[in-house]
């Protein structure tokens, strides 16, 4: 971990992950959701890789980061390409892994994703909704398969066309939504993007170049990792907030490719004074914008409500976009499945689809 050829690695992708860290997430870095936890979760992950590259004895920190990846799953399902980075893990300490560590592992994903797991069962009837590949249950209150085939059609097609008539492109072409995708994005994105395909063909060139003289090949099945997942999540869901832990990655543990034997402590401190700066700069547009307060609480919007009657009982429902917001429950989607009945006399009971 203190080898001289590892510390350009950590300046340029801890520099580099905290910078980009911030130009994506710094209005919402406190905010609950779960984005920018799992960005910066990969951003530690592949930094103690990094570190572990060298030093092949540090090979339990990075299985006790991936005890983490279990949890994140559980509330971020796009967490789960990160499988790919563990199978690289697996190659790199492939001659001195502690077996034990594997079990552990196992463990802690039973013990994390079976209450998940059971959690969804319950909900939705489906073991990993709304994925309705896994349809091995027959409950009476699961989510006809129907509505989940349309729904996770409706995530795919929204992630790539995320405007109003959106459900049109569903099952489109590359070549027919790509296009829309792209101008739709935020321009910090755009200029991310743009930085990295035209970065790209260098990476790849000088990974070619590393194979055939046998050089870094613990960095190379990094890269790789961080470059298949991405991929990965490109033909899955390409939000690019989902991908900014595996695109992010791929971008900086490129540039150490290219660099790690040319950059000197000059350029370490340089990249922290513009780190600094940035984020001095960030902090006083952020309080300046408005007046000074410790918290900046986000207004919740009134949504337009309607009512809708199953069996005996009137639900509210969202009219515009479902999303009911601090509304009184029973609160929903506007349209509800027209099987959907109550299945007692109380909204205790539940709810099912009555049988054709």
């Amino acid at each position: 971990m203190k080898s001289a050829n590892t510390q350009p690695a950590f300046a340029i992708f801890y520099f580099g992950s905290l910078f980009w860290g911030l130009v994506f997430f710094r209005d919402w870095i406190s905010s609950p959701t779960p984005d920018p936890i799992v960005m910066f979760f990969f951003f530690f992950l592949f930094g103690v890789l990094l570190a572990s590259e060298k030093d092949q004895e540090a090979d339990w920190q990075a299985a006790l980061v991936f005890f983490i990846l279990p949890v994140l799953i559980s509330f971020k399902l796009s967490a789960l390409f990160g499988g790919i980075i563990g199978i690289a893990w697996l190659i790199i300490f492939k001659k001195n892994i502690d077996y034990h560590l594997i079990k552990l592992f196992g463990l802690q994903c039973l013990f994390v994703l079976i209450p998940f797991l059971l959690r969804n069962v319950i909900l939705s009837g489906h073991l990993l909704y709304p994925l309705h590949s896994l349809d091995v249950f027959d409950f009476d209150w699961k989510i006809p398969r129907s509505w989940l085939i349309s729904y996770t059609d409706g995530i795919a097609a929204f992630v790539r066309v995320p405007i109003g008539n959106w459900p049109s492109y569903k099952n489109a072409p590359i070549k027919i939504w790509f296009k829309i995708w792209w101008v739709n994005q935020d321009r910090p994105d755009k200029m991310f993007l743009l930085i990295l395909w035209v970065l790209l063909p260098f990476f790849l060139g000088q990974i070619i170049l590393n194979i055939r003289r046998k050089s870094d090949p613990n960095l190379i099945v990094l890269w790789l990792s961080a470059f298949m997942a991405s991929i990965v999540w490109f033909y899955a869901a390409p939000a690019v907030r989902f991908g900014y832990g595996y695109l992010i990655p791929t971008l900086l543990i490129g540039l150490i490719l290219l660099v790690r034997a040319k950059i000197t402590t000059g350029v370490i401190l340089s990249l922290a004074a513009c780190m600094a700066i940035y984020g001095i700069n960030g902090i006083y547009k952020q309080i300046n914008r408005t007046n000074f307060s410790l918290i900046w609480p986000h207004k919740y919007s009134k949504p337009v409500i309607g009512v809708r009657q199953i069996g005996n009982l009137k639900v509210r429902v969202a009219i515009e976009d479902g999303r009911c917001w601090n509304e009184p429950i029973p609160c929903t989607y506007p349209i509800p499945h027209p099987g959907l009945e109550m299945r007692g006399k109380e909204i205790e009971d539940g709810f099912r689809t009555a049988k054709d």
